[in-house]
């Protein structure tokens, strides 16, 4: 039966790994990190024709630099933009104008924090996770028996914070609870 358990823990992170390398892999690109550029910097870097192409949406540009480096550039002033925009157009920069380049959970994620409302109900979701991982740390604390299971619970509802508590809550306090019931039967 533990070995099951553990079979079940093992297995879940697995595929906690693999979503965070698929994310790595698809949002991220290739693996090499994005430089961060200021308006100073991005305008250097337009003047010395280090710039292959850009996006520019209505707070960002993101772009790639000759050298095959990706960049993004935070810049909200329009002023500053349409300053960019005639660089880039100067500079023979390769230019793509779109409404948006926020993508997936990360946009909604922007939606909802915007406002008032919003702001509050992420604020009480927050808050309810934060209640479901000390009570699930409570519960592994004073109801595992004591071994090394006990411990390695602990450290996953520890260093996994929420989704290692909703993992113990799972696979471990829901099988404590069913076990009675299958004695009986």
């Amino acid at each position: 039966m533990t070995k099951l358990r553990a079979g079940k823990v093992l297995a879940a992170l697995v595929i906690a790994a693999a979503a965070l390398i698929f994310y790595q892999l698809v949002y991220r690109g290739d693996g090499h990190s994005e430089a961060r550029l200021s308006y100073a910097e991005l305008s250097a870097k337009i003047q010395d024709k280090q710039v292959k192409r850009a996006q520019i949406s209505e707070d960002r540009i993101k772009g790639e630099l000759t050298n095959g480096q990706t960049f993004r550039a935070e810049v909200s002033n329009p002023v500053q933009q349409s300053d960019v925009v005639e660089a880039l157009r100067s500079s023979d920069a390769s230019i793509t104008f779109v409404q948006s380049d926020k993508q997936g959970l990360f946009a909604l994620l922007n939606g909802l924090t915007t406002g008032v409302v919003p702001a509050v109900l992420v604020l009480v979701v927050s808050a309810l996770l934060l209640a479901f991982w000390v009570w699930m740390i409570i519960d592994c604390a004073l109801k595992e028996p004591a071994g090394p299971d006990k411990i390695v619970w602990i450290l996953i509802i520890l260093l996994a914070n929420a989704l290692g508590a909703a993992i113990y809550f799972v696979v471990r306090r829901n099988g404590r609870r069913a076990s009675p019931l299958s004695a009986s039967s």
